[in-house]
């Protein structure tokens, strides 16, 4: 997200970063509320689908909301969005381990951590090169046949 702030808004690394500073704090925020939600209620389903719909509405929103400028206020929902993902985490991690007998727990939980990592990466990677493609595809169709005679690396380089 931070490269996305410092090409859309021109930032700098810096204030990109301030961007999504919210981030891990929502993402801390709502996983120790809901923690706190399933020690109470002990319905951790619920808080799954709090934290889903929640996540939801926040990545629509910046979907719809973040199309040109972006103020300070228009970037704090990332904030909404990181505490779903909290309160996911937090229900996920119970409701995996009431299922699972305890002599593979251990084993759960590892593969559980494992695949939320790389998960991320495979989407980070995944959304980059789908975004080198649009934004190659686009080009095209601006340029169109100027663009021939150009390598695909040059288009990676302005990327």
């Amino acid at each position: 997200m931070a490269a996305f702030f410092a090409r859309t808004e021109n930032a700098s690394n810096t204030v990109a970063a301030f961007h999504i500073a919210v981030a891990p704090v929502g993402n801390a925020v709502g996983a120790i509320l809901g923690g706190h939600m399933i020690s109470r209620t002990k319905r951790y389903k619920v808080v799954s689908i709090i934290g889903a719909t929640i996540c939801v509405v926040s990545y629509v929103l910046i979907l719809l909301r973040w199309r040109g400028p972006i103020n300070v206020w228009e970037s704090l929902y990332i904030f909404p969005a990181s505490f779903g993902v909290g309160l996911l985490n937090s229900s996920q991690f119970v409701g995996v381990s009431t299922v699972v007998e305890r002599p593979q727990l251990a084993t759960t939980v590892s593969i559980f951590f494992l695949s939320q990592q790389m998960g991320m990466m495979i989407g980070a990677s995944g959304s980059g090169a789908l975004l080198q493609r649009t934004f190659r595809n686009s080009l095209v169709r601006s340029l169109g046949d100027r663009v021939d005679s150009v390598q695909y690396s040059q288009f990676a380089a302005l990327v």
